[in-house]
């Protein structure tokens, strides 16, 4: 089973906008699935797609909502699904493209052990850890 963390946001987020943003990082949409997107760095592979809210409005209790809305600032509007694969380089992947997405968006980053990140601690881990990635070397 993989590791998956959520971008969660206070900006509505379309499928759309989630297409720009994915292809303009070199990743692509999963064939047969207009709403899914991969975005892979050497040989790993970030699998992004965004949940739908009323789904998510029954999967996640009222609490966990309200540490969201506290963490971001506002309502929480939009959540991206990123499923991580087994490779050690994939969590550096998702923490940059997880900042890059703060870069367009208000975001904050449940992470893959479930801890709320803010964006500047996001950027912080981001920089930090930084090693071996190549796409924002591009």
């Amino acid at each position: 089973m993989s590791d998956s963390a959520m971008i969660i946001s206070s900006n509505e987020i379309t499928t759309g906008d989630l297409s720009d943003f994915v292809t303009s990082l070199g990743g692509t949409v999963v064939p047969q699935e207009t709403n899914s997107f991969v975005i892979n760095d050497q040989e790993t592979d970030l699998w992004v797609a965004i949940q739908d809210m009323g789904f998510a409005s029954e999967f996640y209790d009222d609490e966990t909502f309200d540490s969201w809305n506290k963490a971001l600032g506002g309502e929480v509007k939009s959540i991206i699904e990123l499923q991580l694969d087994h490779t050690p380089i994939c969590k550096q992947l998702y923490l940059y493209v997880s900042c890059k997405f703060g870069e367009s968006w208000n975001v904050v980053l449940d992470d893959i052990d479930d801890s709320i990140v803010s964006y500047s601690e996001l950027i912080s881990r981001y920089e930090n850890n930084n090693q071996g990635l190549t796409i924002d070397k591009k």
